[in-house]
């Protein structure tokens, strides 16, 4: 019998990140639950602690308030 390390994969969906007075900043969500989401950005210049988001699949936009900043990840929560 061989044991092997199960490994889950988390869907990646496209996201755009939408900024009162900027054009729509695109970004990949993972880790998406009721209460929020990862976003991997490619830079976080331009990206305040709100703002809403929109997820491919998604009915309508969240009101984001960010928890977490990492280079290149941002863990929001959803108002």
């Amino acid at each position: 019998m061989e044991l092997r390390e199960q490994v889950d994969v988390l869907p990646r969906l496209a996201a755009k990140i939408f900024v009162y007075g900027i054009s729509p900043i695109a970004c990949t969500a993972t880790e998406i639950s009721e209460k929020g989401a990862t976003l991997i950005v490619v830079g976080q210049l331009g990206i305040p602690d709100t703002f809403e988001l929109s997820i491919a699949g998604a009915e309508k936009r969240h009101r984001c308030v960010v928890a977490k900043k990492a280079p290149h990840k941002i863990r929001v929560l959803f108002k």
